[in-house]
């Protein structure tokens, strides 16, 4: 289930938004964001669930205990845990994202024959690995103070909207609407729109964008000029631009509608953004020339400039 999807649209959401809406006490509305998202990530990914509460409750824990740390000791007695906690998240995320390829390197490096399944890969792992990171982050700097509520937590951790595609949200960025949830009638209006708006770039354009990618991308290479060439590179340009420019939209306007405020991403370099279709670099040359790099990802995504670079480790 996406954001996009009929099933999303015409059932899941308008039951939630019902319940959320009715729902008096801002308790019961960050339980029903928790219970809501555990559904949506487990209609998306039901295998990876485990991981996903594994690395809520690490983050929650090890976030805590920085901040009894630094409050009874100092920063320095803290970046043990710090570290730990940085370490745990990166090392879910390499090896889901890069142990095949790892160990196919060190195969062929070492000119040995290595029979290795990779691991199903969890849906949305970069964003909710970088969410735990910068809260950590938050945390040890002393920008935030660690959220002691388990439910208020879950609800930011989780949140349906931003756990597949992201933006990468900062703690305190909704923490106070979170605190007391209860938007206001504009705050509705205006999220209904940025959703309607996003929906209109994801179906309307991106997807249409996609049909015709995959037919020049699925052609033999020899066989096409350089103009149809020339066209799939910028289609498929424009393709990853609108998908993930219009489920940030989605996720911006839902968020609104709960009194909740977003960052906006840029997508200035978006090579990386292919790790967010469904198709892949695959084997095509003209697929192929936009392989993405962590120089490329970090670039291209301002929620994680603004979530890790703004909090420095040291």
């Amino acid at each position: 289930m996406t954001l996009s999807s009929l099933h999303f649209i015409f059932i899941f959401l308008p039951i939630f938004l019902l319940l959320y809406y009715i729902l008096p006490k801002s308790w019961w509305r960050n339980a029903l964001l928790v219970i809501g998202s555990l559904f949506f990530f487990g209609w998306s990914d039901p295998r990876n669930l485990p991981l996903l509460l594994l690395a809520l409750v690490v983050n929650f824990t090890l976030g805590y205990l920085i901040h009894l740390v630094i409050d009874k000791k100092s920063r320095q007695a803290a970046q043990p845990l710090m570290w730990i906690a940085i370490i745990i998240n990166l090392s879910l995320l390499i090896f889901y994202k890069y142990s095949g390829f790892l160990i196919q390197s060190a195969a062929d490096l070492f000119n040995r024959s290595i029979e290795f399944e990779n691991p199903v890969l969890p849906v949305g792992i970069s964003f909710f690995t970088f969410t735990g990171i910068a809260y950590i982050l938050d945390i040890y700097n002393s920008a935030e103070k660690a959220e002691k509520n388990i439910v208020r937590f879950s609800s930011y951790f989780l949140m349906f909207p931003k756990l597949l595609q992201g933006p990468i949200t900062r703690f305190g960025t909704v923490k106070n609407g979170l605190i007391n949830p209860h938007p206001t009638v504009d705050e509705i209006l205006e999220g209904i729109r940025r959703f309607i708006g996003g929906l209109a770039k994801k179906v309307l354009l991106a997807d249409q964008l996609g049909i015709a990618v995959n037919k020049v991308f699925s052609a033999e290479f020899d066989a096409i000029g350089a103009n149809v060439a020339w066209f799939g590179l910028l289609a498929y340009t424009l393709q990853i631009y609108l998908d993930f420019s219009g489920y940030t939209d989605m996720a911006i306007g839902l968020g609104k509608c709960w009194g909740l405020t977003f960052p906006k991403t840029s997508i200035f370099r978006i090579s990386a953004a292919t790790s967010v279709t469904s198709g892949g670099a695959g084997t095509c040359p003209l697929r192929a020339g936009f392989a993405h790099t962590f120089s490329s990802l970090w670039s291209s995504h301002a929620s994680v400039k603004n979530s890790c670079v703004s909090n420095p480790i040291s």
